[in-house]
């Protein structure tokens, strides 16, 4: 999506979400860290306006250093 192509359907009639936020419950995302879940309001939606595939891309660098220095910790596990 960041590249202005839809994944999905292969469109670039793509938008982005203004001054953050986009796709979520009331202006925050929840973030989940250890057995907690935090909320941050600083995240960007992709939108293809074609066939409503979205991307969310988190936006806070302190919360995911936190999950990447020990993913296990913060309640997540490698993809591969």
């Amino acid at each position: 999506m960041k590249t202005g192509t839809c994944p999905n359907c292969g469109s670039e009639s793509i938008v982005i979400s203004k001054d953050g936020g986009g796709i979520g419950y009331g202006a925050r995302i929840y973030i989940k860290l250890g057995w907690a879940m935090s909320t941050t309001p600083a995240w960007t939606t992709y939108l293809c306006v074609d066939c409503g595939y979205f991307e969310n891309y988190i936006m806070d660098k302190e919360k995911l250093e936190k999950i990447k220095s020990d993913p296990e910790k913060a309640g997540w596990k490698k993809f591969k």
